[in-house]
């Protein structure tokens, strides 16, 4: 279980939580001082155990088959997730940055921090990211404001996870070029990779912006796909010109 990220089993046992803590106070409510349709909500919440205890049974196989590197893992994830909205936001999120970082398992995850970097590339996608968290943030005081706190709770889960993406972006910078190896985010939602360049036995660059590594890792050869759409779009033509140059230095050729 070691590509589990710390946000799917946070995510969890949040969820775990949340129904211990909420069958816990509907054990002591009395149903009779309620009005007719508060006692049917309970009655129906409660009459629900088993779905809800098979969805989070469905969460936790969903962190196993993930670790497995198995796709159905994360569909079945991001489907028993939906179900628990919006606290099942986190473990959605947890399951992506989970897929993700056991697909790129073959390679080496880069540390944190950039220290040593001649040259580091900030990502393109904060500025997008900030706009969505400032719009779902107001939509979400609006809808609580006009009592629609239902779907209130949802679009602030919404921008919950936004901002712990964006904090992740901007944590995260899509490509630093150091002495001896480059590291670089392949995904948006994938970890960091640390590449040295003599490791990088060939590199092209297609018209839609993006750059296929053939690579030999520890494990053999393996193919890596790069979008320079991760870059700000004033940044993408430098970042050729120095990844080419940090590659021919090394016997690789940037085409």
């Amino acid at each position: 279980m070691r590509f589990i990220h710390p946000a799917a089993w946070a995510g969890l046992i949040l969820n775990c939580g949340l129904v211990y803590f909420l069958y816990s106070m509907l054990q002591g409510a009395h149903t009779a001082d309620l009005s007719e349709q508060e006692a049917a909500v309970i009655n129906l919440f409660v009459a629900a155990r088993p779905v809800i205890l098979a969805v989070l049974l469905a969460q936790a196989l969903s962190l196993g088959l993930i670790a497995m590197r198995l796709t159905v893992g994360l569909v079945l994830g991001c489907a028993a997730g939906g179900l628990m909205l919006p606290a099942g936001f986190v473990f959605i999120v947890g399951c992506l940055l989970s897929h993700h970082a056991a697909k790129y398992a073959r390679f080496p995850f880069a540390p944190r921090g950039f220290a040593g970097a001649r040259r580091v590339f900030r990502s393109g996608h904060l500025p997008r990211l900030r706009l969505y968290c400032g719009v779902t943030g107001l939509l979400a005081v609006f809808l609580f404001t006009a009592d629609s706190s239902g779907v209130g709770s949802i679009v602030l889960g919404l921008a919950l996870a936004g901002a712990f993406l964006s904090l992740r972006a901007n944590a995260q910078h899509p490509l630093a070029l150091f002495g001896e190896h480059f590291t670089l985010a392949p995904e948006f939602m994938a970890p960091r990779l640390a590449v040295r360049y003599g490791q990088v036995r060939s590199a092209s660059l297609f018209p839609d912006e993006s750059i296929l590594f053939d690579v030999e890792t520890d494990q053999g050869p393996a193919r890596l796909t790069w979008a320079l759409t991760s870059l700000r779009k004033e940044d993408r033509q430098a970042a050729v010109d120095e990844l080419g140059l940090a590659l021919s230095a090394h016997g690789a050729q940037l085409r």
